[in-house]
């Protein structure tokens, strides 16, 4: 349930370690601003997925100028992370549509 990032791996641990770890660390992957609104990707530490398999522990959020999150996703690894935030911003440049239709 507890990670920790060893340059961009990411490592289980106990509480007592990703406690220490958190409070020091730097746990953004990227951040863009475009067309008024943040696209900010961090790594959580805590698995959010909690409904079994692969741990949720990045996420990638659009915030808009009042700070109301307009999108939300997360994944398992630093690269899905990356990916993740490209994928966001493709979302704002398409009008902020899915594409899934």
């Amino acid at each position: 349930m507890y990670y920790i990032l060893e340059g961009k791996n990411v490592v289980p641990t106990d509480l007592y370690t990703w406690g220490e770890w958190f409070n020091k660390s730097n746990r953004h992957v990227d951040f863009t601003e475009l067309d008024g609104l943040e696209v900010s990707t961090v790594f959580l530490g805590l698995d959010h997925n909690y409904f079994g398999g692969a741990p949720a522990i990045f996420e990638t959020m659009i915030f808009d100028a009042d700070g109301n999150d307009k999108y939300c996703t997360r994944c398992t690894t630093w690269l899905q992370a990356e990916e993740m935030h490209k994928k966001a911003i493709e979302w704002i440049k398409k009008g902020c549509i899915d594409d899934s239709d």
